[in-house]
């Protein structure tokens, strides 16, 4: 069996980077989607990445994005408007036949929660579990171990 194409999303920053390194690393065909084209970028590319330059929030850009993509990795853009980027990704994974999406969130997200954002995050989560014939893989963090090393000199 071949492996599946990978998008990863967020792929310049500290978390998407990881997980396209790993990728990368193990032989799967990885594609990014970054929002410009720069020195993480190139790196990305010299790694091995296919890189897609595009807006998270532009339906056209993340079609594009996602045509050809067997699964997601749907890092979240930290914006006051997170949940019409899920949305859009919602989308067009469903049009594109996407087999799964694993979507970072938030430990603490609930309806009931005091910030917009978590809040978000959750409603983001229900909105992927919902796509038919999709796995849907949530990963939940409560704090990740290196933000405590920045506290620390």
């Amino acid at each position: 069996m071949s492996h599946p194409r990978i998008l990863v999303t967020g792929a310049t920053g500290k978390i998407g980077s990881a997980v396209a390194g790993q990728l990368l690393e193990q032989g799967i065909a990885t594609r990014v989607l970054v929002h410009r084209d720069d020195e993480r970028s190139a790196r990305l590319r010299a790694a091995g990445a296919e890189v897609v330059v595009g807006d998270m929030f532009d339906i056209s850009d993340v079609q594009a994005a996602l045509d050809g993509v067997d699964r997601l990795y749907f890092n979240p853009p930290y914006h006051p408007h997170v949940l019409d980027s899920a949305v859009a990704f919602a989308v067009a994974a469903r049009r594109s036949r996407v087999e799964a999406v694993v979507a970072l969130g938030q430990w603490l997200a609930s309806p009931e929660h005091p910030s917009l954002m978590t809040r978000h995050a959750w409603l983001a989560d229900k909105l992927f579990e919902l796509l038919p014939d999709t796995a849907h893989v949530a990963v939940d963090p409560g704090f990740f171990a290196d933000n405590y090393l920045q506290l620390i000199p």
